[in-house]
């Protein structure tokens, strides 16, 4: 398997999440699978941005980077938005 980024090969995934599909998908779009050196890169990203990626099925790394953005997941589904705490 490779990570989908790099394309370096590896024996099993760091991290993996998976996008949204379109209406026009007439199968759920396959997981972006990460190596440890792309988690760190997409890590740094978010930071960078200061907000949180939003992905249909979410990748580990997600909250811990909530944690340290001040965001929460709004709702009880497991698959809804992030929320930005006011403090």
């Amino acid at each position: 398997m490779n990570c989908s980024y790099c394309k370096k090969e590896m024996k099993k995934e760091a991290d993996s999440y998976t996008n949204f599909g379109t209406v026009l998908d007439l199968e759920p779009p396959e997981p972006v699978l990460l190596c440890e050196k792309c988690v760190r890169d997409e890590i740094a990203f978010w930071l960078e941005l200061g907000v949180m990626p939003n992905h249909w099925i979410m990748a580990k790394y997600e909250k811990a980077l909530a944690d340290k953005l001040g965001y929460i997941r709004c709702g009880e589904h497991e698959y809804v938005r992030w929320k930005k705490l006011k403090l």
